[in-house]
């Protein structure tokens, strides 16, 4: 190894081995929405990299990690317990990814005004996309231009990984997955798309805790964690997705990573800049949607080969993190 290169790793190492970071969320290992797969994953490469991760405000910490400012299940540090930690502790840096806004919501949980009111203390605000951060300063008036940055999400390639030798089903899958039951979810889509099967050379699988209606021709599976749910998500041809204002759209992610052409809805959100690098194809409405299908049908091999793999990794992600992280020590 050269030299030059030996001592900024073992530099970057000793920085490593002495931080100790406090994540506001305490990752679990079950089917639980995507910020909770990116928490596991920044978890898993901040420690191989020699970073102690804790999940309590206690002494010595370098850097506190906000991925939510409110108490919620898995989320047991707010802002008040931020504020007065700083308050005596003026050197800790504060790190906030903001993956999440009141606009997929109607605006009915007023999340936005925590956040805006932890970016008064933020020394460094990570948008998941381009979209999300656009909608703090445009919409919201936010002043977050100079301590902000974009990386948008990436998934487990230990899990989530093509099969690049799988050929177009006789009878095409669509596959879809969620977790919450929100109706910009795609509700009215799914429902449409369950009728509009039968007696056609598709079938419908979502993968999800229940369905947003009753399936009278889809298959309902599920809910799956790790590479049980990639392993389904592989099985299928075509993925779609429905949902309106996601911020980065962990199930699109997902999706691509396994290999499968994407259509996406046009009001996605962040989940367009996901879906324009992977040559992923929008629709505005279901009639749209249908003859998508059969565009993407006709040229299938095409469209699996414009998916860029490498970016979609976690460790990718995490390591863009983890050098945002370094810099501010």
């Amino acid at each position: 190894m050269d030299k030059v290169l030996f001592t900024l790793v073992f530099l970057k190492n000793n920085l490593f081995s002495s931080m100790k970071i406090c994540l506001t969320m305490h990752p679990q290992k079950t089917a639980f929405g995507g910020g909770n797969q990116f928490a596991l994953n920044l978890v898993n490469y901040l420690e191989k990299s020699g970073v102690k991760v804790v999940y309590e405000l206690e002494p010595g910490i370098n850097a506190i990690f906000i991925m939510d400012p409110r108490i919620l299940k898995f989320n047991k540090i707010d802002l008040p317990q931020i504020i007065n930690y700083k308050k005596n502790n003026p050197n800790v840096k504060v790190i906030h990814r903001v993956n999440d806004c009141d606009k997929p919501r109607g605006e009915i949980d007023n999340l936005d005004k925590h956040l805006m009111d932890a970016f008064k203390i933020d020394d460094l605000i990570i948008f998941v996309s381009d979209w999300t951060k656009n909608y703090f300063i445009k919409e919201k008036k936010c002043d977050v231009q100079k301590k902000s940055i974009v990386i948008n999400n990436g998934c487990n390639r230990n899990y989530f990984y093509p099969n690049f030798q799988k050929k177009l089903s006789n009878k095409i899958k669509i596959i879809t997955h969620h977790w919450s039951s929100n109706a910009f979810k795609g509700k009215d889509i799914y429902i449409k798309l369950d009728e509009w099967i039968k007696d056609k050379d598709y079938e419908f699988i979502y993968i999800g805790r229940e369905f947003p209606g009753t399936p009278k021709n889809s298959k309902v599976i599920g809910p799956f964690f790790g590479l049980e749910l990639a392993n389904h998500i592989r099985e299928g041809d075509i993925y779609i997705s429905a949902s309106q204002w996601e911020n980065c759209p962990m199930h699109v992610v997902e999706a691509f990573a396994c290999g499968l052409p994407v259509l996406y809805y046009e009001n996605i959100g962040g989940g367009v800049e996901i879906g324009k690098s992977h040559g992923g194809e929008s629709f505005k409405d279901f009639e749209e949607l249908t003859q998508k299908l059969e565009i993407i049908k006709n040229n299938y091999d095409e469209y699996k080969k414009k998916i860029n793999h490498k970016i979609l990794d976690s460790d990718l992600c995490s390591k863009k993190y983890t050098e945002e992280i370094l810099k501010l020590k």
